[in-house]
């Protein structure tokens, strides 16, 4: 039998273990039968009673993802299929510690260190390989700049709050969906599909930067806080690197076989290439948290900019299009508006966020190399693939609590729906993505459940996302059980299904995974 299939089938007794499991944990589970924590005992209180200023807290996690067909696929598009033996999206050992310590009651570092081993490389070494750019990049955190995830110092003083290190900086309400005005930062894209809410923490790239915010309360407004950040350090977006199923090379191959790639080069550090964010939000007295956004920073993905054509390349068969990665500039500005009110005999949360970009690089028709240009051998000035158009995206949401017909209980099941729109100005049927023309309009739309058993110390939830090229996404189910006051498992399912030509879609031959994660707090 084909191991891709006997794991499968192992993982599903895996996850029967498992459920089981948590059952058998039930009832112990609320005297928590293993009350011994070593780390805790016999390093993190002696620190921490020594050092009564000081505050520590840590991790253990294991996540396993693992294929459930494992085909390799056409890629994405159509064309060649190419088969690859990967049966583990990843295997992630991370350690993390968070530490506090605070110097005086205005004075604190706040931090967090990170050591992470995936290893999905070394067990699968022959369908990977084990190049330098793959482990550099995603098997270890060995390099400082991503072990030392957090350090800053945090100034308070009556109404002034003051953070200068490396950090990271959240914006935005509609995390469940994808990222509006949380434009700030980078990721770490090992796995291009999955931008899970639970994994941005851990996946955003944090950077060093300076924070400065006032709070004024009993303005007309009502209470108003005013935020400035000022980031001198750019941190790129990682994606992974061929041959991993993940990676860009592999899923849009099509494109990539042409392509001649220049080392990319990062802004340099002279202060006209600094970042800068802007924020004011206010709670006002009717009950609306609302925000205001603005930032001027580097694109956290360079752009692949055409910069020749080779025609002697192109006779050989060999890539012929010179490609020049290069960061540009982005113009946000955002706003966002949360409100809690009671209509339908019900409580509910209401979110709204949206994000305008000004001149952002779009890739269109008229700027990719025509028959005329590959003749002659050259491209005509400026025609580097790129046009600079408008963008806006906005979302919307509403959540509140229900209860599924024919389910006994109170209506503690919490729903959650998003709905946002993706839209070009300046659209003339000639912008392209992923290979294909782009709509002026995107939309996309998730529904989710949860619900939380046995004295909240199990929790099932369900997602399910639409987007209008009929692609679906399926996040769950999956449930997390807490089996002891330390120690924690999750087992979830990530599915996908449509259309060849949508990422989404072409992730049903790729990206369905069955996701254990098995988490040790100390």
């Amino acid at each position: 039998m084909d191991r891709r299939y006997s794991l499968s089938e192992r993982t599903i007794e895996i996850g029967f273990v498992v459920i089981v499991s948590l059952f058998f944990f039930r009832g112990s589970a609320l005297a928590d039968p293993f009350p011994m924590n070593p780390p805790r005992d016999l390093i993190i209180e002696p620190l921490t009673q020594t050092f009564p200023n000081l505050e520590l807290r840590g991790y253990l996690i294991n996540e396993s993802d693992i294929l459930l067909h494992n085909t390799g696929d056409a890629p994405l598009g159509g064309g060649r299929h190419l088969h690859i033996k990967q049966n583990f999206q990843r295997i992630e050992w991370l350690g993390e510690l968070r530490y506090k310590y605070y110097f005086s009651p205005t004075l604190t570092l706040i931090g967090q260190l990170d050591y992470l081993y995936d290893s999905s490389f070394d067990w699968q070494r022959g369908a990977l390989g084990k190049g330098e750019g793959t482990e550099r990049e995603l098997e270890y955190f060995h390099s400082f700049r991503r072990w030392f995830r957090e350090g800053y110092f945090l100034w308070s003083k009556g109404d002034w709050e003051f953070r200068i290190g490396k950090q990271q900086i959240v914006w935005g309400k509609a995390t469940d969906i994808g990222h509006f005005v949380d434009q700030l930062h980078g990721y770490d894209f090992r796995e291009l599909h999955d931008t899970a809410v639970d994994d941005t923490e851990l996946t955003r790239r944090t950077a060093w930067m300076a924070d400065i915010s006032y709070y004024l309360a009993d303005t007309f407004l009502g209470d108003v806080e005013f935020e400035l950040i000022w980031m001198p350090d750019y941190e790129e977006s990682l994606y992974a690197p061929a041959p991993y199923l993940q990676s860009p090379a592999f899923i849009f191959r099509n494109s990539y076989k042409n392509l001649r790639f220049f080392k990319t080069d990062k802004p340099s550090a002279s202060f006209k290439n600094h970042e800068w964010g802007a924020r004011v939000s206010t709670f006002t007295e009717g009950g609306w948290d609302l925000g205001l956004y603005f930032l001027y920073i580097w694109e956290k993905t360079p752009y692949n900019f055409i910069k020749g054509i080779d025609t002697a390349a192109l006779g050989r068969g060999e890539p012929w299009i010179i490609i020049e990665p290069k960061p540009v500039r982005m113009t946000m500005l955002g706003a966002t508006g949360e409100k809690i009110t009671h209509m339908l005999g019900k409580d509910w949360t209401l979110r709204g966020e949206l994000a305008y970009f000004l001149n952002r690089y779009r890739s269109t028709r008229t700027e990719q190399p025509s028959a005329r240009d590959i003749a002659a051998g050259f491209l005509a000035p400026g025609k580097d693939g790129y046009t600079k158009r408008n963008e806006m995206r906005w979302a919307l949401n509403a959540e509140t609590t229900f209860k599924p017909p024919l389910v006994k209980g109170p209506a503690d099941w919490l729903i959650t729906t998003w709905v946002a729109v993706y839209n070009y100005f300046g659209y003339d049927n000639d912008q392209t993505e992923l290979g294909k023309t782009l709509d002026k309009w995107q939309t996309y739309g998730i529904v989710s459940i949860s619900k939380s058993f046995w004295n909240d110390r199990a929790t099932f939830s369900c997602a399910v996302g639409y987007n209008d090229g009929g692609s679906w996404r399926f996040a769950g189910p999956k449930m997390n059980y807490e089996i002891t006051n330390t120690f924690n498992v999750d087992i979830g399912y990530t599915g996908y299904a449509g259309n060849n030509d949508d990422v989404w879609g072409w992730g049903d031959r790729n990206f369905d995974e069955i996701q254990l994660e098995f988490t040790y707090t100390f």
